[in-house]
């Protein structure tokens, strides 16, 4: 909802007020492009250390989702720009993996 509220509200006003046409997805308040520098800054703004989010891990955990969901692997490798299919099936999580989460999370001892 946050993008298509960006998209369809924000960013067409960001074009007019600064008379300019791009293909860029994300826009500054000036219609130039954002640096990934930038979005990882503004999403961190008055975070802790321990609470930051890094946009690889964001990346991450949104292809082993997708995959968790039982998507299609060549679907998934689209999305995900992959060449490669193995790159993308790298991401698939094992059960043991999951077990592995699940007992560090529900443990009595943490």
């Amino acid at each position: 909802m946050l993008f298509y509220h960006y998209l369809n509200e924000i960013r067409p006003v960001i074009l007019q007020t600064n008379k300019t046409q791009s293909n860029i997805f994300i826009l500054s308040g000036a219609g130039k492009r954002i640096f990934p520098g930038i979005i990882n800054r503004m999403i961190n703004e008055g975070k802790k250390p321990h609470e930051k989010l890094l946009p690889i891990k964001i990346r991450q955990s949104v292809i082993a989702h997708f995959l968790k969901a039982n998507n299609d692997i060549r679907l998934v490798q689209v999305f995900a720009g992959h060449r490669r299919a193995g790159s993308t099936e790298e991401y698939k999580q094992s059960g043991l993996e999951e077990l592995k989460a699940n007992i560090s999370k529900l443990h009595p001892l943490q």
